[in-house]
Order: C-alpha cells, then sequence, then structure tokens
C-alpha cells in the first residue's frame, strides 16, 4: 500500500497539469484566432489570386514634392508641444536648471535633458553658468519662440495649399 502513495500522487499531479495545459491551450487558440481576425489576414486569405488586378494603376494627379523646410519642423513641434508641456513650465520660471523644472513639470530628468537638447538645437534656450553657485542655468529666448511658431504656420499654410 506504501508503494502505491507516489504512484497515485504523480497520477493526481499529472492529471491536474494536464487539465491545466487544455485550458491554457484553449485560451491560446482564442487569443490566436482573435489576432487573426483583427489584424486581418482572416479576410486576405479568401481572396483569390485571380481577383487581384495585375495591370499597375497610374495616378490620375501626381502629388507635388513640397520644398523641404528650412528648420525640422517635427523638432519645433515637439518642442513647443511635446515632452509634457516643459515649455510651459519653463517660460513661468524664466530661469531654470534641469532639475528643477524636472521638479516643476513632475519629469524624469532623462526627458528635461532630452528637450534642453532639442531646444539648444533649435536656438530656444540660452546656456549660462549662475556666478553664485556654479550651476549651468537655462532662459528661453522668447523672440526665437516667436519665430519658430511663425515657421510652424508658415509650414501650414503651404500644406493647406
Amino acid at each position: 500500500m506504501l508503494e502505491l502513495i507516489p504512484l497515485i500522487t504523480f497520477s493526481v499531479i499529472a492529471i491536474l497539469v494536464l487539465a491545466w495545459l487544455k485550458r491554457k491551450s484553449g485560451h491560446l487558440r482564442k487569443a490566436i484566432r482573435y489576432h487573426i481576425i483583427a489584424s486581418g489576414i482572416h479576410n486576405l486569405s479568401q481572396v483569390q489570386l485571380d481577383a487581384i488586378p495585375k495591370e499597375r494603376v497610374e495616378p490620375k494627379h501626381r502629388a507635388e514634392a513640397l520644398a523641404e523646410p528650412t528648420i525640422d519642423s517635427e523638432k519645433i513641434v515637439r518642442v513647443i508641444f511635446g515632452y509634457g508641456g516643459l515649455i510651459k513650465h519653463a517660460l513661468e520660471m524664466e530661469s531654470f536648471t534641469t532639475r528643477e523644472l524636472a521638479r516643476i513639470g513632475n519629469i524624469q530628468d532623462m526627458l528635461v535633458n532630452a528637450w534642453i537638447r532639442d531646444c539648444l538645437e533649435l536656438g530656444v534656450l540660452e546656456e549660462y553658468e549662475d556666478r553664485y553657485t556654479g550651476e549651468i542655468r537655462y532662459r528661453i529666448k522668447k523672440e526665437k519662440i516667436e519665430e519658430l511658431s511663425a515657421e510652424i504656420y508658415t509650414q501650414l499654410q503651404k500644406l493647406r495649399g
């Protein structure tokens, strides 16, 4: 009888594991089916190959290439509207360090550093050393922000046609 206890225990554990695997595989199959339906592969598999046109379709109107902007518009938009609204906090503070801006904006120092790097590349920030503490401080050049805003507006007008 004592010899049967390990065998019975092993059998019960094996049955539980098999039941668990069967239930998990059902969930996995269901998830795969949902993924296939959501990704549209299901509809693609039903398309007949003869239904796909063989000739190349030419567009009636060709889009004209836009002139390349003089400044990186994407970076300007990212600096002004992105990074959790850091520009608003920076304008309110007038002069700030990286740590002060991160604390006020409740944002990680890493993101503040990325924002400052983008601003410096665009010429939005002025960097200087505090003569009392020796810290690197920054100040926003408001005239540069107005210039960049005008550039974005001009690019939008060109896109609008």
